[in-house]
């Protein structure tokens, strides 16, 4: 009776504490600001956005209108533009070349003057688009990967200088700002904002617009991801003087919500990992009956187990330049027992070999440590990732003698 007690109690905190995570989760995809759209009749409505994170927005408006309840999702073909009213964010509907496919999306806004720059982010590579005073237009590849470029990409960085080369063609000299051919948001505004204050004074204010992108916006991305698996299980379980054992294996499901962390202030290729697992897990058990003539009884083990993982994962070609990008990772692994039944004790009476394991052990007893180490690759999909891994786990339930090998292979939505 107290053992169903305290499954139930157990089962209603995980149910609790995975109804507090997905509130969490909801609550955090909010985040009003005061601002206005600008329609395609140029029309200009003031109201509310919802702010998402930099590549939804790229790709949606979420806005409400003042003295309404309910946002209204636009796309970059409905809106001309969108902007919050303190200028966190500015962002207009631009046409886009991205790996010889043309998207329509809501650029953000570096710097709008006589020269404006605009930026996005696709799959977690930073692009950066000039337009000159007379719409002249240039996207600027990174160059600071040249050593490693095939011969076909090192032919359109060189076409991409010519693009540039016409943005500038009033004042080339200006290119020279380029030769290092290694960007970010702070530079290229530089190069723009200097640019503009020296040769479009005589169009009065010709910086209109600025951001001032916060460093901590950029030094930290966080990715969600959630997805199944399935993993093949050996496990071995020995008696309280660790002579004999039993062995077996099993097959279990499994479901997991997880974070990818990049610091690309830090690195490009490093990145942490955090993921909540559950499973369910099926062991059979030979229990001993009589320890004098040795009758036995199978025995199955039937439990629900959680795995909290936390590692470091290590990209092996760069990102920012390469679509399809393999990884390894390890890290420590926690583990639980949510629920657990099981028919008879593994037990004998007057023996001195035991097991510890029984229907009556307190489930806060049976827990585990241990580590795990693998491979994956993230594939675009969309304007998403899909991450698909392989792990070697090792796990030692100390407090029933319990040991387990483990090969895992997982399929997950970034999003």
């Amino acid at each position: 009776m107290k053992k169903n007690i305290l499954n139930k109690r157990k089962l209603c905190l995980v149910i609790i504490m995975a109804g507090a995570m997905f509130a969490c989760t909801a609550a955090a995809q909010t985040n009003p600001k005061d601002g206005y759209i600008i329609t395609n009749q140029n029309d200009t409505i003031h109201g509310t956005i919802d702010y998402l994170t930099e590549t939804k927005s790229e790709h949606n408006c979420k806005f409400r209108k003042n003295g309404e309840t309910e946002f209204k999702n636009y796309s970059p073909a409905q809106l001309k533009a969108y902007r919050s009213n303190n200028d966190d964010f500015y962002y207009f509907s631009k046409d886009i070349k991205i790996e010889d496919k043309q998207e329509k999306l809501f650029a953000g806004y570096l710097v709008k003057g006589g020269m404006s720059l605009y930026h996005f982010l696709v799959l977690g590579k930073d692009y950066y688009l000039l337009e000159g005073e007379n719409g002249e237009t240039a996207q600027i590849l990174d160059a600071s990967q040249v050593g490693g470029m095939n011969s076909s990409q090192k032919v359109e960085l060189r076409k991409n200088m010519a693009q540039i080369s016409r943005v500038f063609k009033e004042h080339p000299q200006e290119l020279n700002n380029f030769n290092e051919g290694s960007f970010n948001d702070k530079e290229l505004s530089k190069i723009v904002v200097n640019y503009d204050n020296t040769y479009c004074k005589d169009l009065g204010d010709c910086v209109l617009y600025a951001q001032e992108r916060d460093v901590n916006s950029q030094s930290i991305k966080v990715h969600v991801l959630a997805g199944v698996g399935a993993q093949y299980e050996s496990y071995n379980l020995k008696d309280n003087l660790g002579e004999n054992g039993q062995s077996g294996s099993t097959i279990a499901p499994s479901v997991h919500l997880g974070l990818n962390i990049d610091v690309p202030r830090f690195s490009k290729k490093f990145f942490l990992q955090a993921k909540a697992q559950v499973s369910y897990r099926s062991y059979t058990f030979d229990s001993f009956r009589n320890i004098t003539s040795g009758e036995t009884e199978k025995i199955r083990d039937k439990s629900i187990q959680a795995d909290a993982m936390l590692g470091v994962a290590y990209r092996l070609v760069d990102p920012t330049v390469n679509k399809v990008v393999p990884f390894v990772r390890a890290g420590l692994d926690l583990n639980f027992w949510l629920s657990h039944k099981m028919d008879n004790n593994l037990t004998a009476e007057g023996s001195i070999h035991y097991y510890d394991l029984n229907k009556d052990v307190v489930l806060a007893r049976l827990h585990a440590e241990g580590f795990y180490v693998g491979l994956g690759v993230d594939v675009p999909v969309g304007n998403h990732q899909l991450e698909i891994t392989a792990d070697y786990k090792n796990l030692n339930t100390k407090s029933a003698s319990l040991k387990s090998n483990i090969i895992g292979v997982t399929t997950s939505w970034i999003f």
